[in-house]
């Protein structure tokens, strides 16, 4: 179910509108596994769409984590800090890039 956070939030980026909302109604670590994956969800939209409606970067600062312009390092680092706040030691960074692989091939699916 977490896993289609990334592509609905990538499908959907009007969500993002309601996500701090939803975040702060949350126990911490449902929090962080939102504020995560939304993250992710930016970063992947940056990396893969050059148009339509941006997902704002709600939850670095949150995160404490700085944002740079290379989405794939950015990535790395949300993956780091994924493991350092939740104590679990999950491959975050492939894990998001498997719910971004489902995304894609979605779009390719609907492309062809």
């Amino acid at each position: 179910m977490r896993l289609s956070l990334i592509p609905l939030f990538l499908e959907h980026p009007e969500y993002a509108e309601l996500v701090r909302v939803v975040a702060r109604k949350l126990d911490p670590a449902a929090r962080l596994t939102l504020q995560c994956y939304y993250s992710a969800a930016v970063w992947f939209q940056r990396k893969y769409q050059s148009g339509g409606v941006p997902l704002p970067n709600h939850f670095s600062r949150d995160l404490r984590l700085e944002s740079i312009d290379n989405p794939d390092d950015n990535l790395r680092a949300l993956a780091q800090r994924h493991k350092e706040l939740s104590g679990s030691f999950a491959n975050w960074l492939g894990t998001y890039q498997h719910a971004a692989q489902i995304w894609r091939k979605g779009l390719e699916y609907r492309e062809a």
